[in-house]
């Protein structure tokens, strides 16, 4: 990411806003739609904007799959900011978080074209092996950010 913010400290609503205003400002003017974030960070996240909140900040609940309200202990599902959905990523380090544009910073090259290998008749039974291969690729750094240091 290019935009990359060192917070030393707590995951805030200002420190979001922030950065998600450099990434939408000129000269940016990226679209972010999705946020990546540990487990914690997320349930962090959801307890400071979450129902029961002490900012005064407006909760809204989300519907798109039926289901209002996620009762778990988590309670992480189906959330946002700012129209960014939160995508946890259990092997991601609790002390970063990042804001990406997937629609235009990324893009899908072709690793390994398609490949098909007979393999071994078994049983007067003939089978193929089909795979190939595809990468995503940063397209454009200037729309990504990250945020490091954020206290567990």
């Amino acid at each position: 990411a290019s935009l990359e913010t060192a917070v030393a400290g707590a995951l805030t609503v200002t420190v979001l806003n922030t950065m998600y205003r450099a990434l939408t400002d000129s000269p940016r003017g990226a679209s972010p739609d999705t946020i990546l974030a540990s487990l914690l960070q997320t349930e962090k996240y959801t307890n400071l904007m979450g129902p029961g909140n002490t900012t005064g900040l407006a909760f809204r609940p989300r519907d798109e799959f039926g289901k209002q309200y996620d009762l778990g202990m988590a309670n992480t599902s189906g959330i946002s900011f700012n129209g960014c959905d939160w995508v946890k990523i259990r092997g991601l380090t609790n002390t970063e978080l990042y804001m990406m544009d997937m629609a235009s910073g990324f893009d899908i090259l072709m690793q390994r074209d398609l490949t098909v290998k007979p393999l071994a008749e078994v049983n007067d039974d003939q089978a193929w092996q089909i795979s190939h291969a595809f990468i995503p690729v940063v397209s454009n750094r200037r729309k990504h950010g990250k945020l490091t240091g954020l206290s567990t």
